[in-house]
């Protein structure tokens, strides 16, 4: 048996900016790092950690963390659409030992997904129906988060649940790092009225306000990325937080992870934006790595990167756990 970890960021803009960051090439060098050893690790099972962008979650019924038994990922901006390979029995199994760790969790039979994990399952393992993955959404962007602390418990749970499995297993964690998209992803109380229904009821608003909302992110995206090329956007506004990132994936990388159990995501979001809530996923995911018997994640990268509107960080476990 042997479990490996990677936690990476993610962005729309990571895919389409409109001129090519000078951080660019030392982003993509260490996803391919990250990659060619995905390559050779030939996981059996992927477990990824992810948040949504209000595509697949809606606040009709917005659980904080969710296991998939099936999903199906869109064609957004910087996403890849297509369904992934989830193996239902041991997706199943995972939510009973879940359960069993005093961690009730909501269940998804279609789950529906976006960049938050199509993007880094992509790039790091070369297509997202390459291996059997259980995607477990963690809320980040909508609100109703859990809070770190049930995010380390769950990593935990998670971990001990694959460590049993005799299986080689491949942990992910994507989000953040110090970001803030809510501009395009505002909570429900600050929407503008017309898109109201749409972040409630999702698809059941109707074509027109789906198709209304996708276009206004796109746009907004967009915008974005032209505002920030013309020097009109800066990293004050989009609370970019480089110490803030290098003290985060400090705290991730000691194993000292209990450490976590005093934040909360309201004192995350203060620091780091809104975006930051999505280091939940890196604090599940290194629990899960911990309670596997990996040894402390290290830091590949570790920049902030206007271009891409995020705090860009990709940290692994050195070694596969044995046993």
């Amino acid at each position: 048996m042997s479990v490996h970890m990677i936690c990476a960021s993610h962005s729309p803009l990571m895919e389409a900016f409109q001129v090519e960051p000078p951080e660019h090439q030392s982003v993509v060098a260490a996803f391919e790092a990250r990659a060619r050893f995905v390559e050779a690790f030939q996981p059996e099972l992927v477990i990824e950690f992810g948040s949504d962008h209000l595509t697949g979650f809606h606040y009709h019924v917005l659980p904080p963390i969710c296991v998939g038994l099936s999903a199906r990922a869109v064609a957004d901006i910087g996403g890849y659409p297509g369904d992934l390979r989830v193996p239902m029995e041991e997706a199943r199994a995972l939510v009973t030992h879940l359960g069993a760790s005093d961690l009730d969790v909501a269940i998804a039979h279609e789950m529906v997904i976006d960049h938050g994990f199509s993007q880094a399952l992509h790039r790091l393992t070369g297509a997202i129906d390459r291996y059997p993955v259980i995607p477990i959404f963690l809320s980040a962007i909508a609100g109703h988060r859990p809070s770190p602390r049930r995010a380390r418990l769950l990593g935990k749970a998670v971990g001990e649940f694959a460590r049993g499995l005799g299986k080689r297993v491949l942990i992910l964690g994507t989000g953040g790092l110090a970001h803030d998209p809510s501009l395009a992803f505002p909570d429900l109380e600050n929407a503008p009225e017309e898109h109201r229904g749409y972040l409630v009821h999702g698809a059941a608003a109707g074509k027109q306000a789906t198709d209304l909302w996708l276009d206004r992110v796109n746009s907004l995206t967009l915008m974005a990325s032209q505002m920030i090329a013309s020097g009109a956007l800066g990293p004050e506004q989009i609370k970019l937080n480089a110490s803030w990132d290098q003290d985060f994936l400090a705290r991730i990388c000691s194993g000292r992870l209990d450490e976590f159990d005093d934040w909360t995501t309201d004192r995350m979001i203060a620091d780091a934006g809104s975006g930051a809530a999505e280091c939940l996923q890196w604090i599940a995911a290194a629990a899960a790595a911990q309670a596997a018997g990996c040894e402390p994640p290290v830091i590949d990268l570790c920049v902030p990167v206007l271009t891409y509107i995020i705090g860009v960080g990709v940290i692994h476990t050195p070694l596969p756990a044995i046993s």
